[in-house]
């Protein structure tokens, strides 16, 4: 007797695999994500200083930039201007007060004082450890 197509078995058998493919695929595909996701914030990080100096600049205002764990700020006073998540993996060390700007788009230390030496940062991403160094008009470099 000639059987035409599958028995329920087999299709279950077939779905399971399937399935299991899948779900590998997807957590994989997700951590994938995740460490793109922090490796992609290191140009972020840089572009805040440009920005905090140009915004310094445009306002005539002194601002400060702060990280904490899960977001960098840029404020003027207490009033939050800016705010970038940062993504799981990714660590910006020293965090709190990172710099602060005044018009006309100098870059300063945590406490507001001319840099006598760039800001150096250590980045922590899924890959390794970065050097960020930035110059008193807000231009990183990072290694």
């Amino acid at each position: 007797m000639k059987r035409k197509g599958f028995t329920v078995l087999e299709l279950l058998v077939a779905l399971a695999l399937i399935a299991g493919v899948l779900s590998a695929g997807f957590f994989s595909g997700r951590s994938w994500a995740q460490r793109e996701r922090a490796e992609g914030f290191v140009p972020v990080f840089a572009a805040s200083f440009w920005i905090g100096a140009t915004e310094a600049a445009a306002r005539g205002r002194q601002l400060r930039l702060e990280a904490t764990p899960d977001a960098l700020l840029l404020y003027q006073g207490t009033k939050v201007l800016r705010r970038w998540p940062i993504p799981p993996g990714f660590s910006v060390h020293p965090d709190g007060p990172l710099a602060r700007f005044s018009p006309p788009g100098e870059v300063k230390d945590p406490n507001g004082n001319d840099l006598n030496a760039p800001l150096v940062f250590t980045l922590t991403t899924p890959s390794g450890t970065k050097t960020a160094t930035v110059s008193v008009i807000g231009e990183v470099k990072v290694e």
